[in-house]
């Protein structure tokens, strides 16, 4: 069943984003993520507020890691290169098929007010974490955080000839990479379908939470509730690039020491990226 999308205002608060330095992870295949063998794709890491927007490129650095998966599992690590606002790469691929590739980020720690803390949390679709500081006694008391982010996106390969058969590429789509957050396709991405998505923490489902998804040029993104299983459908309306995106977040029962600070949350950033056609 679909999940109903949450009312939109969560997400037009403007200038939010910037004062809790909320810039999502995404990678993109420009101009298009689906070619045909052999093929080589430009790639783009990008980090915004808004799909597909760009701010600031992704140091070298930061990366903990990227990679190409395919069918059988890694196939290449993938070198990024600053350039302005974005970092980009190529990545060439000579078999059909599915790819998955793969971005994930060293923690970062960040220091907010009471109300820039609460004013983020209902502006990235996190209302339980919201209730709960209310529960506690926190609202007005100040926020030091760990975030890390996660970041794939679907590359399809179709044969110079022929079609590339469903099943074979379901059965990368479908499969978990292992990234610590990730949200995982539970079918092959097709226009005019509802998506059915799983978002799993840790190789397990995690819910309820607050999923937004929407293709690039449509406006700000839609935002979905997922059940207990972290499930629920994305109706896939518009052909193009698309984004999926959700934070998990913890509060740790023991602030965590992190070099010369405290922390006392923990959250995971996912987003997913692909071309619907």
């Amino acid at each position: 069943m679909r999940g109903r999308p949450l009312p939109t205002s969560l997400i037009l608060w403007l200038g939010l984003a910037t004062i809790a330095g909320a810039h999502h992870l995404w990678l993109v295949g420009e101009p298009h993520m689906v070619g045909t063998a052999p093929v080589t794709f430009r790639l783009e890491a990008r980090t915004g507020n808004e799909f597909p927007e760009t701010e600031v490129a992704v140091q070298p650095e930061r990366i903990e890691r990227s990679q190409v998966i395919g069918p059988a599992g890694p196939v290449s690590d993938v070198r990024w290169e600053p350039l302005q606002d974005r970092s980009v790469a190529e990545v060439r691929l000579e078999t059909p098929g599915a790819y998955w590739v793969t971005m994930e980020l060293r923690p970062r720690f960040i220091a907010l007010s009471a109300q820039e803390f609460n004013e983020y949390l209902t502006h990235e679709g996190l209302p339980a974490i919201l209730e709960l500081r209310r529960r506690m006694g926190l609202l007005d008391r100040a926020a030091h955080e760990l975030y890390t982010k996660y970041a794939k996106a679907l590359l399809v390969v179709r044969p110079a000839e022929g079609d590339i058969g469903r099943p074979a590429v379901a059965s990368v789509i479908t499969k978990p990479v292992g990234l610590r957050i990730e949200i995982v396709p539970q079918a092959v991405p097709h226009l005019g379908d509802d998506l059915p998505i799983q978002v799993l923490f840790e190789g397990r489902p995690i819910g309820p939470l607050q999923v937004f998804a929407g293709a690039e040029g449509a406006g700000p993104a839609a935002v979905f509730s997922t059940d207990a299983q972290g499930r629920v459908r994305i109706p896939l309306n518009r052909p193009g690039r698309w984004n999926v995106r959700a934070i998990h977040m913890i509060h740790l029962k023991e602030p965590l020491p992190w070099e010369d600070r405290t922390v006392e949350w923990m959250s995971y950033w996912a987003t997913l990226t692909m071309e619907v056609f």
